[in-house]
């Protein structure tokens, strides 16, 4: 990429099978998903994504692959899902990375579901907004100084595995007042939740 990009995903179901972006200061590459639409990411590829992703109501975002965000030279990048919206780490190949610099939003009646692997590395930001869902039925990790927000009205449906850490000394990140864990919510399942301080 030698430019800013825009990927705008229009009324469809689009796969993508490998993007590699080597990037600068001033380079991103930003996805929309429209209402409606799916992003797939492919079960055999290898995408590394720096720039913003947006998933409008009701778009669906489908990791099925590796699929890692880095980050732009003192830049920030946003993943927002918006109302109604869907995100999936599908299977045991699906491997969802948030590196340093990522802010990762779950809105409103918006639902994760993770089905493979999800790391949230440090001084990232995964924020679980009040009405959002998140079903974890592979192993998610929240690494040393990553911040966490499972806000008030959250609930949070663990059938798998979730590594959490005390992340900073404060009352704002982690699991806060009022939000839902449930543990080993699904017919013959039987979930783990890991404190590593």
């Amino acid at each position: 990429v030698v430019q800013k990009q825009l990927m705008n995903f229009q009324t469809g179901n689009f796969k993508v099978s490998a993007i590699d972006t080597s990037l600068g200061s001033h380079y991103s590459t930003s996805v929309n998903v429209a209402s409606f639409s799916t992003y797939n990411i492919s079960k055999d590829a290898n995408v590394v994504h720096s720039g913003n992703i947006n998933v409008l109501k009701a778009g669906i975002l489908n990791i099925d692959g590796q699929f890692k965000t880095i980050k732009p030279t003192e830049e920030t990048t946003n993943i927002t899902f918006n109302n109604k919206s869907e995100a999936s780490v599908v299977g045991t190949t699906g491997k969802f990375t948030l590196s340093t610099g990522t802010a990762f939003t779950i809105n409103d009646q918006a639902t994760l579901t993770n089905k493979g692997e999800m790391i949230v590395e440090s001084e990232s930001k995964a924020i679980y907004n009040s009405g959002s869902t998140y079903n974890i039925d592979g192993v998610t990790t929240y690494n040393l100084g990553a911040l966490v927000y499972h806000k008030s009205g959250s609930t949070t449906n663990i059938t798998g595995t979730l590594n959490s850490y005390v992340l900073v000394n404060s009352a704002t990140d982690g699991f806060l007042a009022r939000s839902t864990i449930n543990i080993g919510s699904a017919t013959n399942k039987v979930g783990e939740l890991n404190f590593a301080q």
